[in-house]
């Protein structure tokens, strides 16, 4: 093989690899809800998955975070005495492992809920 080629194929192979020499993957993510309301919220849907129902200072499971914008709503629904809720979310960066998200009040028929990091 000539010298030139060996160069062109040195420059190929090295090109591919990652120069900070850290992976690109990123970690699985994982979200918890807390409702911070008086009141039950019932038929939760955060992201396409089925929460159950969360009385009045619980807390949720932890679930994987896996948004797919093209898939799925970035909303939550949920009942709450009788009253349908829906609320944008916010979508956190993706080097951020785990956050959850608070429903702090239920009022004139508006939910609201606010978005909180978690650091391990």
């Amino acid at each position: 093989m000539s010298f030139y080629l060996r160069i062109i194929c040195l420059f190929i192979l090295f090109g591919l690899m990652p120069l900070s020499g850290k992976s690109q993957v990123h970690q699985q993510q994982y979200f918890t809800l807390k409702n911070h309301t008086q009141n039950t919220l019932h038929d939760i849907l955060l992201f396409g998955i089925q929460i159950d129902s969360l009385a009045p200072g619980r807390t949720s499971q932890e679930y994987p975070f896996a948004y797919n914008p093209i898939t799925d709503d970035s909303m939550i629904y949920c009942i709450s005495e009788g009253v349908r809720y829906a609320c944008y979310m916010h979508i956190p960066d993706k080097d951020l492992r785990k956050f959850s998200y608070i429903v702090e009040g239920v009022q004139n028929e508006v939910l609201y809920v606010e978005f909180s990091p978690v650091y391990d």
